[in-house]
């Protein structure tokens, strides 16, 4: 998929993400790739009074989704054990961004479990895609 990524703080335009998952290499039908790196953070109180005299940070909470199209959702199903993607074991989804000189610009790994799939229509042709909520154990930039 054809993209604008910033890294190293240089703007690639027409970089390319290839994504390899379930033992497949540069996967087919991966229409985009969404994660995040959040930290839980709580208002902490004064002792019987609601003024928030600052805060509690918890830990860090991850998340994700792939937009897949359904040709490739159907193939997931297939291997997946009763047919159901939230059976298939945990896995490494990696993403390796490339320049249009297709040299690398970065990788990342992210260590996911497939939650479900929600179906709807994208793009200007109007192809069925599906957002796939992920589980997301960690993101590594390598």
């Amino acid at each position: 998929m054809a993209v604008k990524v910033l890294a190293n703080g240089k703007l690639y335009t027409g970089a390319d993400v290839k994504v390899n998952m379930l033992g497949l290499v540069d996967v087919d039908g991966v229409d985009g790739l969404k994660f995040s790196n959040k930290r839980a953070i709580e208002p902490a109180y004064q002792m019987g009074s609601r003024d928030v005299v600052g805060y509690i940070e918890k830990n860090d909470e991850y998340s994700g989704t792939i937009t897949v199209k359904a040709y490739l959702l159907d193939a997931m199903k297939k291997v997946a054990p009763g047919g159901k993607i939230q059976n298939l074991p945990l896995t490494t989804i990696t993403a390796t961004v490339n320049d249009t000189d297709a040299a690398i610009i970065k990788t990342i790994n992210l260590l996911v479990k497939f939650k479900g799939a929600e179906q709807e229509y994208k793009n200007d042709n109007n192809e069925l895609v599906y957002d796939i909520e992920l589980f997301v154990g960690d993101i590594q930039e390598v």
